[in-house]
């Protein structure tokens, strides 16, 4: 049976967002999700989550949104912070520093690390993803890590343009780790208005691929006056759209014989688990 899990990207975003994930965790309709370890939320979020009793979860590591969780600056914009990296040795060494304090702050507060993604990706960056996989391996997390290549013959020739550099990378990065059970679906279709058909299309991937076991990654959310400041209006409201299509649309992939489960699950971890399961 092919085996499904669906992940909310950004909790620890902001109190709008977090609201969201849980709120589509407790109904079932999203199954796991990544906590973004940011100086500013990060004590909030991580209330939340021990108020839920949540254990587990992923770690979605960011370096482009919010401020430093070692150092309290305010992070550069993905172009900004590409030029720092490329052209400054220092930089290249806060960053590594900074991605090696998200995994501590994680760990420290109790949670179990149960896979790995990145705001905007940029952990595909072939130089940051070797030291990713470095320090996970050091701090004993042998999880799964985001690789969001997805095969154009089953997601369209325009959809496959739209992420051809995230597969460029993707491709460049998979001699790097044998962390591959999980197929990444979805990804193509993440600025499509048109909800309905997003998960005709991700369910149609599902059933053409020879993989088991594949993760849809969301961006689900409440809106709020604090995230449009931030992601803008039409992003805030993207967020919201999302969240109403995969609470309205709960059993849509168990109808087509699609198993919903967690990372947890996987992993053999306790924590943040599917409805069914009664720990969420």
């Amino acid at each position: 049976m092919k085996k499904l899990i669906i992940n909310a990207d950004d909790f620890g975003f902001c109190p709008a967002v977090d609201a969201g994930i849980l709120d589509a965790h407790e109904k079932g309709a999203i199954t796991d999700f990544s906590f973004m370890v940011k100086e500013e939320t990060f004590s909030s979020s991580l209330e939340l989550l021990e108020e839920k009793g949540i254990k587990a979860c992923g770690i979605h590591l960011n370096i482009t949104s919010g401020h430093s969780v070692r150092t309290g600056k305010r992070f550069p914009d993905l172009p900004g912070l590409m030029k720092e990296i490329m052209l400054n040795r220092e930089s290249r060494r806060e960053v590594k520093q900074e991605i090696e304090s998200q995994f501590h702050m994680m760990l420290n507060a109790g949670i179990t690390v149960s896979h790995i993604d990145s705001h905007q990706n940029f952990h595909l960056l072939p130089f940051l993803f070797y030291y990713i996989l470095k320090t996970a391996d050091v701090l004993g997390l042998s999880v799964p890590v985001r690789i969001p290549f997805e095969n154009p013959l089953t997601i369209g020739v325009i959809n496959a343009a739209r992420i051809s550099a995230l597969d460029l990378l993707s491709v460049l990065n998979l001699r790097k780790t044998l962390q591959r059970k999980v197929r990444v679906v979805g990804q193509s279709y993440f600025n499509n208005p048109d909800r309905e058909s997003v998960l005709e299309s991700v369910q149609k991937s599902i059933c053409l691929s020879r993989h088991e076991v594949f993760e849809f990654p969301m961006h689900p959310g409440y809106c709020s006056s604090e995230c449009e400041a931030v992601c803008g209006d039409s992003y805030t409201r993207q967020r919201a759209d999302e969240f109403d299509t995969v609470v309205n649309n709960k059993g849509y992939f168990q109808k087509s014989g699609i198993d919903l489960i967690s990372f947890a699950d996987i992993n053999g971890l306790q924590g943040c688990s599917v409805e069914k399961s009664n720990n969420s």
